[in-house]
């Protein structure tokens, strides 16, 4: 898949997480079930289709996305295919630490993959995981 994803599209996929995210929240802790099942015009069964396990997981993953400086290491990532921690805080002008605490909100949240060669540990895109968040902002466009 490599450097399908231009940056246009993460730029696309960034103005769009936070409404997303917002959406989501709101969803979860603002609004009885309820209110959302009498605004349907088919009654649909709540219990099946909508898990709050399943908000929180798609939250978490738009929460690890949207901010400032993993935007810039997703970018930077995308650049290079594979790059380890010291190459992120030398090019970004972060302290190691900084550059070390957002790579591992995106490897828990699966959009980067970490793997190590002997002492380095070397970061990559998945791509999957952002295709599906491409995916989702697809669907709430409609």
């Amino acid at each position: 898949m490599g450097k399908t994803f231009s940056y246009l599209k993460i730029n696309i996929l960034l103005k769009y997480l936070n409404k997303i995210y917002n959406i989501i929240i709101a969803f979860i802790y603002l609004y009885p079930f309820n209110y959302f099942y009498k605004m349907q015009e088919t009654p649909i069964d709540l219990n099946a289709k909508l898990d709050v396990k399943d908000l929180k997981i798609v939250a978490k993953l738009i929460r690890a996305v949207n901010h400032p400086l993993r935007i810039a290491i997703i970018k930077l990532i995308a650049q290079n295919d594979k790059i380890n921690v010291t190459q992120i805080y030398f090019k970004l002008r972060v302290e190691q630490s900084v550059a070390s605490q957002h790579l591992a909100i995106l490897r828990n949240s699966n959009v980067v993959i970490a793997t190590r060669n002997s002492k380095n540990i070397h970061y990559s895109l998945n791509y999957n995981k952002l295709k599906d968040v491409f995916e989702c902002i697809d669907l709430l466009k409609k």
